[in-house]
């Protein structure tokens, strides 16, 4: 019965992070007009209205970032497959930040974090395509969807329980004692880049971080009102309305870049919470 509780609780952490946790709460203001067309990208402006930092992309950037293409990085993996081969471990092939998903620009044999210096390479007439951890994109819309579902695949890593024997890592029980036993080892539970002797303790540090996710700020504003209901929200957008997204200090009216806002704030917000002394102090030493 303590298995089955342990087991149920983990599933309970995994679903708050990677479904819906809104629930339907309410109707978009002035419900009942004409639904407009709905699209799948963002306008020009609609871009530019969103301050999110890419790949260190900010204000005044330079060439400085330019470089040759380079192929795929990192435990000889890419995308979610990389994330899941390195991102839990202590001792990964990579560090923490690393691991944080980000765009680069490549025109022609050279590879930029700096939109700017992409678009002069560019030119009028030149073809940008966009690098998301190994992955190639034709366009910024695609590439900004990839990102938001890499920092969600490593938000969930960082909150999923790995049974680990020996450096092996196992999703079940059986087969980690099995293995255990068999080499006269221990199982080590590792969550949060931290190894911990039970997986009671492991789970409870998990919830304690998790706490962070709620605090991280995001306001919807349509027709002036605002509103903290995600569903509502994206309702109002299927109507045709304009909706504004609030994370902290930045704001957006395009969807794909709300969601990678809210994405890469919760993912923030996990890092910090991971170096809280709390953390350190409940894994095995």
């Amino acid at each position: 019965m303590r298995k089955l509780s342990t087991i149920l609780m983990a599933v309970a952490i995994l679903f708050l992070v990677s479904g819906d946790v809104w629930a339907d709460c309410g109707a978009c203001p002035g419900e009942g007009k004409a639904a407009a067309k709905k699209t799948e990208g963002c306008t020009k402006g609609q871009h530019d209205a969103a301050k999110v930092l890419q790949a260190g992309d900010k204000p005044g950037c330079s060439k400085s970032c330019t470089k040759a293409a380079a192929g795929k990085s990192g435990c000889g993996e890419s995308g979610t497959a990389h994330l899941k081969a390195c991102a839990w471990k202590p001792d990964s092939c990579h560090s923490l930040a690393k691991l944080v998903p980000t765009m680069t620009y490549k025109v022609g044999d050279k590879e930029t974090c700096c939109s700017k210096e992409a678009a002069k390479l560019a030119g009028e007439n030149g073809k940008i395509e966009y690098l998301v951890m190994g992955e190639t994109y034709a366009n910024k819309a695609e590439a900004t969807k990839a990102v938001t579902n890499l920092m969600n695949a490593l938000t969930e890593e960082l909150l999923t329980v790995h049974m680990v024997v020996d450096g092996e890592s196992f999703e079940c029980p059986k087969a980690a004692k099995q293995k255990a036993d068999g080499t006269h080892s221990k199982v080590q539970y590792v969550a949060l880049r931290r190894t911990f002797d039970t997986s009671e303790s492991a789970l409870a540090a998990i919830e304690k971080a998790k706490e962070t996710l709620n605090d991280v700020d995001v306001t919807y504003v349509v027709d002036g009102k605002n509103m903290k209901c995600t569903k509502t929200a994206q309702k109002c957008a299927k109507e045709g309305k304009k909706v504004e997204c609030h994370v902290g200090d930045k704001t957006t009216s395009c969807p794909v870049e709300a969601d990678m806002l809210v994405a890469q704030a919760k993912l923030m917000a996990l890092m910090k919470a991971i170096q809280a002394p709390e953390v350190e102090k409940s894994a095995s030493l």
